[in-house]
């Protein structure tokens, strides 16, 4: 049996991890102050049941169903900044996949933008993901040298990383589930 805990506050601030226990905490910008709250889930997992108690968590669900974001035997692969945005939607669809009928694994890339806090946030979704089981694949890559080197923005070196991280994931994914 393993808890988490998702709190959804009016800041955004930095989520911690822990393979029993999961704080996840999101910015809640953009959700009415009826979202505000605390979301306690308990996961079991020899049952798969999941108590979810959340207008969050309902909502996300209406949108996925209402603009049809998944249809039953889809693999998604999330790119997992770490951020309170990426987290947030990950954590709905990882709640959500039995019941959506999908499989999932991550993209994380450490753009070396930030040192210390890039290296922080590769080590979270990297800790997240393993705690979950969900497969994630971490890349790390000098956004500033390859942009220097093609005579880009680091903005376009960043994307051009990114999108290369996602198609060898999801290539990676159709060989292993014949998809």
């Amino acid at each position: 049996n393993s808890s988490f805990r998702m709190e959804i506050n009016d800041k955004a601030f930095k989520p911690s991890f822990s393979s029993n226990n999961t704080r996840i905490i999101v910015a809640a910008k953009n959700l009415d102050t009826s979202s505000v709250g605390t979301i306690r889930v308990d996961v079991y997992k020899k049952t798969g049941i999941l108590n979810i108690k959340t207008k969050v968590i309902s909502e996300i669900r209406q949108a996925i169903l209402r603009y049809k974001m998944a249809d039953k035997g889809d693999h998604i692969v999330f790119g997992l900044s770490g951020g309170p945005d990426s987290v947030c939607l990950f954590f709905a669809f990882y709640l959500m996949r039995e019941e959506l009928g999908i499989t999932m694994s991550a993209v994380h890339i450490n753009h070396k933008f930030r040192p210390g806090a890039a290296e922080e946030d590769q080590s979270y979704v990297e800790n997240l993901c393993a705690g979950l089981g969900i497969r994630c694949r971490s890349e790390v890559c000098d956004c500033g040298e390859i942009a220097e080197r093609l005579g880009i923005t680091s903005e376009e070196a960043g994307r051009k990383v990114r999108y290369e991280a996602f198609d060898a994931e999801a290539a990676y994914m159709q060989e292993q589930l014949g998809i």
